[in-house]
């Protein structure tokens, strides 16, 4: 299944091999290269790319006698160095490779530091500054690579969208101090809550998502009620100041959805959070509700 980046330096080399991807949603993500490393859509391919131009098992890059050399492993829509479509070929520092008809990488040597550097650098654009959650681009490039593998494999997949009640009024009560600690407080919530496979992230503002893998929309539900509780149960203290926060939910899933795409999932997960709030706030709605 499609997880987030890990973040390895390579444990030994001073120099090694690495491919930084240069197109799609995760343009800019590195990834270091192994002794032998395969690369496609099967899960058991050490470099996994989930996106339909790539056959199961496309390629291999193996490293021998101190060269890294691109192998075709007989897919479909061919390895390409530069614009030359290649079968076996040494790769070069500063080669562009692409798989298939859209997925393009950068060959380059690395040292240590570099290493540090790159991984460091695009970590730093997945994250929220304030709460230390992921932010809405690493939602966003996870959410659709959630999506393709659930579509893929018939799995289920569930969004939950939560916003905090009268945020503004913290703010204007208590100060914008205040209230950039509730958001940490929410942040450390939902994140001690979800299981670790699950990812929280701050959609914008008071607005947090969290991406559900594996999990019924009645499961969703479930879990956006425990979510719901633990922030309601949990005041912010702030010096002698405690803050009592609570938050609605909006939940929507894969499988309630005609023809499910990330930005379907975020717009009814949000509708429904929504309806929450005109249902009186804190609570959780997982379906169209009548007016009460």
């Amino acid at each position: 299944m499609p997880t987030a980046p890990v973040l390895r330096v390579h444990p030994s080399a001073r120099d090694c091999g690495m491919l930084v991807e240069m197109s799609g949603v995760f343009a800019g993500r590195p990834h270091l290269l192994g002794p032998v490393t395969t690369i496609g859509r099967s899960t058991e391919c050490r470099l996994r790319v989930e996106d339909d131009a790539l056959s199961r098992s496309h390629a291999r890059i193996t490293l021998v006698a101190g060269e890294y050399v691109l192998e075709d492993l007989g897919s479909l829509n061919g390895c390409y160095v530069g614009d030359r479509r290649v079968m076996r070929v040494p790769l070069r520092d500063g080669n562009r490779v692409r798989f298939g008809s859209t997925v393009m990488m950068r060959f380059q040597m690395v040292t240590e530091d570099e290493q540090l550097a790159l991984f460091r650098i695009y970590e730093a654009g997945l994250r929220d500054a304030l709460t230390g959650l992921s932010n809405r681009k690493q939602l966003e490039e996870r959410l659709r690579a959630e999506l393709s593998f659930a579509k893929r494999h018939g799995t289920e997949l569930s969004v939950l969208m939560a916003d905090v009640d009268r945020f503004k009024a913290v703010n204007d009560v208590h100060g914008h101090l205040v209230g950039d600690a509730v958001l940490k407080h929410v942040a450390t919530v939902l994140a001690a809550t979800v299981r670790t496979e699950d990812l929280v992230a701050r959609f914008g503002g008071e607005e947090f998502v969290v991406i559900a893998r594996s999990t019924s929309l009645a499961g969703a539900a479930q879990l956006a009620e425990r979510l719901r509780c633990a922030l309601e149960q949990q005041p912010v203290r702030v010096g002698a100041l405690a803050v009592k926060v609570t938050a609605s939910f909006g939940v929507a899933s894969v499988q309630s959805e005609a023809q499910p795409s990330a930005a379907g999932l975020l717009a009814r997960a949000d509708e429904r959070m929504y309806r929450a709030k005109a249902l009186g706030r804190n609570r959780v709605v997982s379906c169209q509700e009548p007016d009460r």
